[in-house]
């Protein structure tokens, strides 16, 4: 694993805002990409400027990374530059093709899961949790999965994962499956809808969350 001394460890990459997914509380739910999202050669010499400001790592997230038909072109061509790559994904497109390719590029993978089967599918999808589970399981196996990210939300009456359930089973999974970390992170809101906004939790729901993630480090440290 390559570590360059530069003034960041990693750099993203918003690789596109296209995604077939319809979570409930993201920005690009069921979106196509921007029209003027950079094409291939721009992408590299994107590729060319993380490399020169020192980054050790090009990190790549969307929208849905593995919607980008060019995606392992651009990985392929910072790997030959001196970058290591990462990806984050919700596993639902992690096919024998795209898989073969993050192998072969030694591409760390981090994928977005929301609790349990049954809030996780609330939010993302009937369906969503077990493709997470399964590409989880597949890059496990491979040496080569990353974190799990979950996000803070309520649903539309349908409940919220603020809680200790839902969290203690993302947790089982990083420890089952050997995830470098769990990132729980808070919602952002992306517009002025009041409808978008309800899913924000509450300042009270948050301070609650941090202080079981708190109580909850001594299970995993």
């Amino acid at each position: 694993m390559l570590t360059r001394k530069g003034p960041l460890y990693i750099l993203p990459w918003r690789c596109t805002f296209a995604c077939d997914s319809n979570c409930a509380h993201c920005a690009s739910a069921g979106k196509s990409p921007f029209p003027d999202e950079v094409d291939t050669a721009s992408a590299m010499r994107i590729v060319d400027q993380v490399y020169d400001f020192g980054a050790s790592w090009l990190g790549i997230s969307g929208g849905e990374p593995l919607l980008r038909k060019d995606l392992f072109d651009v990985i392929r061509y910072a790997r030959k530059t001196g970058l290591n790559a990462s990806i984050i994904t919700d596993g639902h497109l992690l096919d024998d093709e795209a898989f073969e390719n993050i192998v072969k590029n030694e591409v760390r993978v981090s994928v977005s899961i929301d609790g349990a089967e049954t809030m996780n599918d609330v939010i993302r999808g009937k369906g969503s949790h077990a493709k997470a589970v399964s590409a989880i399981e597949r890059l496990s196996g491979a040496g080569l999965l990353n974190c799990l990210v979950y996000t803070f939300a309520n649903f539309n009456g349908s409940g919220t994962n603020v809680n200790e359930g839902d969290f203690t089973h993302v947790l089982d999974l990083a420890e089952k499956y050997n995830a470098r970390w769990v990132i729980y992170h808070g919602f952002i809101p992306y517009s002025k809808d009041k409808n978008s906004l309800k899913a924000d939790p509450s300042p009270q729901q948050y301070e609650w969350a941090w202080n079981k993630l708190y109580d909850l480090r001594g299970r995993v440290v």
